[in-house]
């Protein structure tokens, strides 16, 4: 089975959200070459952490996270980021016809919610399993900040650690 999860349910445009995927063999035997395959969220974009930096926004269609083997009743998790499209209005100009109007409204529509699903591939298996349909809803956003650290977001911190925030 697969389950799509994120840090925040409600998302503002331009934000970035983790997306965690959680992989669990159900099966009695163990699953060989375990893949995730993530198609692009519509209104979203893949974006890659960079330590130290920022997030940089990819141009990829899909992704796909190798996981290996998941022994039987085991699970295992990945996780990827994706950053939400900003809202552009396009405003009327003089002399517009209806129907350039109605072409006008019609890109001035920002969704409501993105829904999110990815598929398992293995080895041992001729058709992808689908994970759960995630929903994000969309709130206007007016001002966003982001804080990134020059730590990354797997490494466990100990006492004593400093994190500094660009």
């Amino acid at each position: 089975t697969a389950d799509i999860s994120a840090n925040i349910d409600t998302v503002k445009e331009g934000q970035i959200v983790k997306m965690t995927a959680t992989v669990k063999n159900t099966g009695e035997q163990t699953a060989h070459n375990v893949k995730v395959k993530i198609q692009k969220p519509q209104y979203a974009a893949f974006a890659d952490f960079s330590v130290g930096s920022d997030f940089i926004v990819s141009n990829d269609e899909n992704r796909t996270i190798e996981i290996g083997d998941i022994e039987a009743g085991k699970e295992a998790q990945v996780s990827y980021y994706v950053k939400i499209e900003d809202y552009t209005y396009i405003g009327y100009e003089e002399d517009m016809t209806e129907e350039e109007i109605a072409a006008v409204d019609e890109a001035n529509k920002f969704p409501k919610s993105i829904v999110h699903s990815l598929e398992i591939l293995t080895d041992d298996l001729k058709n992808p399993i689908k994970s759960n349909e995630y929903t994000m809803q969309i709130n206007d956003g007016n001002i966003s900040i982001a804080l990134i650290s020059d730590i990354a977001d797997d490494r466990v911190l100990k006492n004593g650690d400093e994190v500094n925030f660009t």
